[in-house]
């Protein structure tokens, strides 16, 4: 248990409690030890009042304990008496316990400056300036094509098009205002496509001129600065909020409020980008043990292993629909559909069962499988395998001989493994690649619009996990092991987050903490965000259409396309014969999320060295495999692996500048926001902005305070009844006076052992100067006169033999 203010004072409380009940204790035996048996009277009554005022005559059982002959009321006022002194010395010590001091929030918002926080970690110092070349955008797969909105062209009879003017890469204005022009009513802090930017970038130019006429223009350039894919966490880097909990970047260019002493919190929107992964098991496995080989532990008797993908196989094509993605973009359906293609081109290849053709009325004739059968297969001509690697690949049944090169390098007394499977329906890789097109649902040759949505599709081959008792990240030879099969797909949506922030100003941008990030709540569909998305009359391959933002004035036009909802599936096109994560012109918010799912999509044959990026295939990161192992144990978790990776590559890859010190944007005055990011916010730079300050306030855990509650009740009732009593004049000042003086010790044992010495209803005042001098000896059985003991006639006593008894009889 932490000791807090409140217990410390509990604890003090009990002490001094403890130092409470012991001094009077001591003192009484210190009374009893110092006082003689044979004292005043006067004495007696202090001696009897240090007694009683311990609690001596209870542990020790006298008289003042007994009940014989008390009185109720006399009872009922003592045990009143003790349960309040017992309630108030337990609420004496608990009810300090209940203090506690905490920070939190004051009720009223204030004004503070906000000025830019520079991010001083790896990936904040490795982020270069701004440029202020500004975006260009280039279209054409293999040669220049014109841009939409690119005019300066010529075509001849034949359709050649040329440029007499060079190739101009710069984006129109009117086609940069349309796709940020709904920042007008959004919050200042959310971002459009042109608030996002290359991380990295290089600065190129055309030799032959004719792109920008030979002057410099950017193209994006990937640099790995760190890699945060494991940090399970929501956090601040440059220009960015990096989810690595659910996967997800949002764009911020960070400031933060002037210091406070406790702190400061507050919420703001923001853009984010995030992917979503569906997976889908095939139920087909990889099973196989390691051995040692000339390099070392290797793979050896590889198998493949029907799961049911072959012998439960759902015989129905399956379907989804392509041209509603926008309200279902149907991930699941998608994964599904490469996963049926997959399993039913493997089993035509292994000859499990048939195709539809000319010999076969209909497919699936017979099925020569069942759950549980193995296909041996040859490792020799493959490379899919890695007993400690977590695999995605674009190449879809790529753990199988497609290219039979098995049988054409093999003799006529070949004994090879995949010789068992004569390929009757002659399966090649050419059929599998029909699997990624089916599954994206568009390709190269489908138009730019917002129907086409930038899926990526690919095969996931998970971290393998040991199958007999040996330890999960040991690799021993003799030991088995499994790889299961995925079937994956992949999108990114733009959406809007609050997110709420807290800032202590101790630590610049790493006191700078995510509080929560959840998607902005609407009140009425009208309130919604108009997205808009460029119909580029293009093929995809040619142009990554745009998207953004939109006011209503773009509603119902040819060229933009504009729907009113939380979020946006955001189009685009991968490549998978040209993918590559650097790009040839600076539009990173209309290439980035798409070329990010394509690197995660071939860790196969993503080469760290070559690419920059991190080894996400964890061969040379034992830790990051651990973790790939574990998701890799569930389709809906193996998802999560490529959301991660995804997030870890966009991080590196893009940059927000969009935050409270950008220019704002109204629908009276756009930006030219091509041109207007040239430089990175200075130190210099403020902007106020409403936030929560925290304070340091006293609080209290009420359970603490039971104790006191009671003695209140308990103190209450008796001053009830005190009042009642006082008021009926029972309980009065001087009654209380008499019974005080009639119970004296000292006062009885005198009235009794000198009788007629003091009249025993005088004062103290007249009691005290006659008593005081009488002797009591109380060491026998009963008290007795020390003093020799004369009758006094108080009628006949002169002034000179007693003065004071004297007065008393003269005034009376």
């Amino acid at each position: 248990m932490a000791l807090t203010v409140g217990y410390v004072s509990g604890i003090i409380a009990l002490l001094i409690f403890v130092v409470r009940v012991f001094i009077p204790h001591a003192t009484a035996l210190i009374v009893v030890g110092l006082v003689r048996s044979t004292s005043p009277l006067t004495t007696w009554t202090v001696v009897s009042q240090e007694l009683f005022a311990s609690k001596w005559p209870a542990l020790l059982r006298t008289d003042s304990q007994t009940r014989v002959g008390v009185s109720r009321g006399v009872r009922y006022g003592k045990w009143s008496r003790r349960i309040a002194s017992y309630l108030v010395a337990i609420a004496s010590i608990v009810t300090p316990m209940g203090l506690y001091d905490t920070i939190r929030p004051s009720f009223r918002h204030v004004e503070r400056p906000f000025g830019y926080s520079p991010d001083t970690s790896a990936i904040g110092s490795g982020t270069p300036q701004r440029s202020n070349l500004g975006f260009n955008r280039i279209c054409g797969a293999f040669t220049l094509a014109p841009c939409p909105g690119q005019d300066v062209v010529f075509r001849n009879d034949s359709g050649r098009v040329s440029y007499p003017n060079g190739y101009d890469a710069s984006i129109p204005r009117n086609i940069t205002e349309a796709f940020e022009s709904g920042l007008a009513t959004m919050a200042p802090t959310v971002s459009s496509i042109w608030d996002i930017e290359w991380r990295t970038y290089n600065v190129f130019h055309d030799e032959d001129g004719e792109v920008q006429n030979g002057e410099d223009y950017i193209v994006g350039r990937y640099r790995q600065l760190e890699t945060l894919a494991l940090n399970n966490d929501i956090e601040p880097v440059e220009g960015l909020i990096v989810d690595t909990k659910n996967g997800g970047i949002g764009f911020r260019n960070h400031t933060t409020p002037s210091p406070n002493e406790y702190g400061s919190s507050w919420s703001e929107d923001l853009l984010f980008i995030e992917p979503h992964t569906v997976c889908v098991d095939t139920n087909l496995t990889l099973d196989y043990e390691l051995s040692y080989g000339l390099s070392g532990v290797e793979v050896s008797k590889l198998v493949l292993t029907d799961r049911g993908g072959f012998a439960n196989l759902v015989k129905e094509y399956p379907t989804f629909d392509r041209d509603n993605s926008q309200d279902d973009i149907q991930l699941w359906d998608r994964a599904y559909k490469a996963a049926w293609l997959n399993n039913v081109l493997t089993m035509l290849y292994l000859n499990v069962t048939n195709p539809r053709d000319e010999d076969h009325e209909r497919a699936f004739m017979y099925l020569d499988s069942h759950v549980g059968k193995t296909f041996p297969l040859d490792l020799r001509f493959l490379n899919t395998i890695s007993y400690d690697s977590f695999l995605t690949t674009l190449t879809w049944g790529k753990y199988l001989d497609l290219n039979n090169l098995l049988s054409k390098n093999s003799s006529s007394n070949s004994t090879s493994d995949d010789s068992r499977y004569p390929n009757p329906f002659d399966i090649t890789s050419t059929n599998f690649t029909t699997v990624s097109l089916l599954c994206k649902g568009a390709g190269a040759a489908d138009f730019g619009n917002i129907t086409n949505v930038g899926v990526v599709c690919g095969q996931v081959y998970g971290a393998a996990r040991r199958m007999d008792d040996g330890p999960p990240l040991v690799f021993q030879p003799g030991s088995r092991w499994s790889t299961s099969l995925y079937s994956c797909a992949s999108a990114t949506r733009a959406v809007i987050k609050t997110v709420d922030f807290a800032y202590n100003g101790t630590d610049g941008l790493r006191s700078l903490q995510v509080k929560d990030v959840e998607d902005k709540k609407y009140d009425r569909d009208e309130d919604k965000p108009l997205w808009g998305v460029e119909n580029t009359h293009m093929e995809l391959q040619d142009a990554r259409p745009l998207w953004g933002l939109v006011s209503e004035e773009y509603k119902g036009r040819d060229d933009i396309s504009v729907i009113q909802k939380e979020s946006l599936w955001l189009p685009g096109f991968f490549r998978e014969q040209t993918a590559s994560l650097n790009a040839g012109d600076n539009l990173p918010g209309a290439e980035f999320h798409t070329n990010m799912l394509g690197a995660a999509y071939r860790l196969d044959d993503l080469d760290p060295r070559i690419q920059g990026t991190a080894d996400y295939t964890a061969a040379s990161n034992l830790g990051m495999y651990a973790k790939w192992q574990e998701y890799s144990k569930s389709p809906n978790t193996t998802s999560k692996i490529i959301n991660l990776i995804w997030t870890d590559l966009a991080a590196n890859s893009v940059v927000g500048t969009r935050g409270w010190l950008s220019e704002p944007v109204s629908e009276s005055n756009s930006r030219n926001a091509v041109e207007k990011r040239a430089t990175t916010p200075t130190a210099g730079d403020m902007r106020e902005v409403e936030v929560t300050d925290y304070n340091k306030v006293i609080r209290y855990r009420w359970a603490f305070g039971i104790p006191a509650f009671l003695s209140c009740f308990v103190v209450g009732l008796i001053a009830v009844q005190m009042l009642l009593l006082m008021c009926l004049g029972r309980a009065t000042f001087r009654r209380l006076r008499l019974f005080l003086n009639q119970t004296s010790v000292g006062r009885l044992m005198g009235t009794f052992l000198y009788p007629g010495l003091v009249d025993p209803s005088a004062t103290t005042r007249n009691w005290a100067p006659l008593a005081a001098s009488k002797k009591v000896d109380v060491s026998g059985a009963v008290p007795r006169a020390a003093d020799p003991v004369m009758m006094i006639n108080r009628d006949k006593t002169t002034a000179a033999e007693d003065p004071l008894l004297y007065d008393q009889r003269m005034a009376q």
